[in-house]
């Protein structure tokens, strides 16, 4: 009796510590998986955009352009709580999320970045990048940001850049660079150069034709991500 006794108390003990150690292991887990929201390290910058963003004259020109070149261009636009949102995404994958200022998706508008912001620790948030017009980031697969920037109708870069640390490293390049004839009188020259692990220089190496230039092009911008960016209407 005494035995089957002992042996009764040693499954309930057993049960209880394999319970306790599930319950723990399960509050564990789930402090673990809880994402931590970094809105309150970029408050300062979120609510100077929202300000800029409820008192669009074009008096407050220099107060935009002080934030951002893109934000600049949107000065005296109807709206623009509704056109200009952010999102908060780990683009080096430290575990501290950077701050994205885009242009909405909406008629007569391309839903390109203006402002990039990180947080580094002992130094407050820098702003890492400054989008406009014509030197807009996009946002692809794998945190990867494309940037195309643009000198003109016959000259522009267009870049693979992935975050590594603090500063923006450029993965892969196409450029479309206009050559002046030394003669006034001749046509000058189109290059057109591809380098898929770097910036591109006049090395006979990168030379690529207009058709391969062309599809480069095309498939990087088919890499563009759909980013559910909040809208300014709705930050508090």
């Amino acid at each position: 009796m005494k035995k089957v006794i002992c042996i009764t108390i040693c499954i309930i003990m057993t049960m209880l510590l394999v319970g306790c150690g599930s319950s723990k292991q399960s509050k564990e887990s789930s402090t673990t998986n809880k994402r931590i929201d970094y809105t309150y390290i970029y408050k300062r910058i979120l609510n100077q955009y929202k300000r800029s963003c409820e008192t669009n004259e074009e008096s407050d020109f220099d107060n935009k352009q002080e934030l951002s070149t893109g934000l600049m261009e949107m000065a005296g636009e109807k709206d623009l709580l509704h056109k200009l949102g952010y999102k908060l995404i780990d683009l080096n994958g430290d575990g501290v999320d950077e701050l994205i200022i885009s242009l909405l998706k909406k008629k007569g508008f391309d839903d390109y970045i203006i402002s990039l912001y990180q947080y580094v620790d002992g130094e407050g948030v820098k702003k890492i990048e400054d989008g406009w017009a014509r030197n807009r980031y996009y946002l692809l697969k794998d945190n990867v940001l494309l940037n195309e920037a643009s000198g003109g109708a016959f000259n522009s870069e267009t870049s693979k850049l992935k975050m590594v640390g603090r500063n923006l490293k450029t993965i892969a390049m196409a450029t479309l660079d206009y050559e002046s004839s030394k003669n006034e009188d001749e046509v000058g020259k189109l290059f057109y150069l591809y380098n898929p692990k770097g910036k591109t220089t006049k090395k006979k190496e990168f030379y690529i034709t207009k058709k391969e230039w062309e599809n480069i092009i095309k498939e990087w911008e088919n890499e563009r991500e759909r980013v559910d960016y909040i809208p300014f209407a709705d930050y508090k």
